[in-house]
């Protein structure tokens, strides 16, 4: 134990006395941890909110999505589509379909609220009552859209907090107000935001890379979300508007997949394209396996990169263990005359090398902490930080000290005392 606590001393002291070699020593490591606890911590923040919003979604929906690739305008899924859908699938719930416009708006009467005075970017989404009762919005101000609004497509709709608070500066002076729009497919009109509230399953079907990512980009364009009925697009193109994407939430989990090929049989044969594969089906299951192996692949190359820092890290510790043996060579030759072994001297140098990556690794870990809160907070999510990779983290570092500290360790051990005493 009185040599452990030698060799720490020592160590300890030798660090102190070139702290500047050292810090810039520790630098690959802390920059390697840092980054890997920071990008941990996002990716799984990331999970977390989106495998949230599938929950909120359910199990038992699938989605079907018209393979554009391969289909016609005539193969479009339709308003009597969806009504033979929901006559013909017992097992469905809800069966909802979902069309998307972008394009731009300004506001019709209210310039004086808002915090642009020109158009802006505008994403409309048109849904019917089961879509909604499916996503379940939160309402923050103002009123949800009402079966009227569905039913005689009322050019009622309403916008994402986020949304209304960057256009009126304050999200409750959105409600009351009037947009005039041009969207794609020859849509324009007006369009009164009869409430606030936030969609984030919505966001997350109807793009989760943007709906997580981009929102700093749609701040700086202006842009806006806007929910309204699908029949209130159709009124203000003069035609029916068709779906983009259809959503089927079964009675129970186990009949999702059941419900999802009874829809995608009932479409095939409305329009006579059996085998074709005009149409594909998605359970949330099968998403959630995809959003893991996607995330999966990205802790990899995470891993990767890592990986690369800390061997160069590891090899910069080697370089300058290797610089403090031959500056101590008359100290080990000294400790060697006065009776250290060899395994003391190994014991010295290595302890002296693990505290260095040890404590290199520690302020690494508390760097990525900052920094994922950083990153976080710019995407708008909550990161998630895990005991166990800072644990490993520790470790790991400690191993790099210890890998590229054996080395320089064994040359010091190896020393003859009479050429030691003798180096200048």
């Amino acid at each position: 134990m009185s040599k452990l606590k030698e060799n720490l001393r020592l160590a300890f002291s030798s660090i102190k006395s070139k702290l500047v070699r050292s810090l810039l020593t520790m630098l690959g490591i802390i920059v390697g941890i840092a980054a890997v606890m920071s990008l941990v911590a996002v990716g799984k923040g990331v999970q977390q909110t989106i495998l949230g919003n599938f929950e909120k979604i359910g199990a038992s929906t699938v989605v079907i999505t018209p393979d554009w690739s391969l289909l016609s305008e005539s193969n479009a899924i339709t308003e009597d589509d969806i009504e033979a859908l929901r006559k013909q699938v017992p097992l469905a719930r809800y069966v909802a379909p979902l069309s998307s416009h972008t394009g731009s708006a300004r506001s019709g009467d209210a310039e004086d609220h808002m915090q642009t005075s020109d158009n802006f970017l505008l994403y409309a989404y048109g849904m019917d009552i089961d879509g909604f009762n499916l996503l379940k919005p939160s309402m923050i101000y103002g009123r949800s859209l009402s079966p009227m609004d569905y039913q005689d497509g009322l050019p009622n709709c309403l916008i994402d907090e986020y949304s209304a608070t960057i256009i009126y500066g304050d999200a409750s002076l959105a409600v009351g107000q009037t947009l005039e729009v041009e969207l794609s497919g020859g849509i324009s009109g007006r369009l009164n935001i009869v409430g606030v509230g936030t969609f984030d399953s919505l966001n997350l079907i109807t793009g989760v890379a943007e709906g997580l990512m981009s929102k700093q980009d749609q701040k700086d364009l202006a842009s806006a979300s806007v929910f309204t009925p699908l029949a209130s697009l159709g009124r203000l193109s003069g035609n029916p508007e068709n779906a983009k994407v259809l959503f089927l939430m079964a009675e129970e989990a186990g009949q999702a997949e059941n419900a999802g090929n009874l829809a995608l049989q009932i479409l095939e044969r409305r329009h006579n394209s059996e085998g074709q594969g005009n149409y594909r089906l998605q359970t949330m299951s099968g998403i959630v396996e995809q959003l893991d192996s996607s995330l999966g692949l990205m802790s990899t190359l995470i891993s990767v990169v890592a990986s690369i820092s800390l061997l160069v890290a590891g090899i910069g510790v080697m370089n300058v263990m290797l610089i403090n043996v031959t500056e101590r060579t008359r100290e080990v030759g000294i400790r060697k005359v006065l009776g250290a072994t060899p395994n003391d001297i190994t014991l010295q140098f290595l302890a002296e090398s693990v505290i260095l990556t040890s404590i290199g690794g520690v302020i690494g870990i508390f760097a990525g902490f900052g920094l994922a809160r950083v990153l976080a907070a710019y995407m708008h999510i909550t990161p998630k930080f895990s005991l166990g990779w800072s644990a490993a983290s520790l470790l790991v570092s400690a191993a790099i000290g210890l890998i590229f500290g054996i080395a320089p360790a064994k040359r010091a051990a190896n020393m003859n005392p009479i050429d030691a005493l003798r180096y200048e």
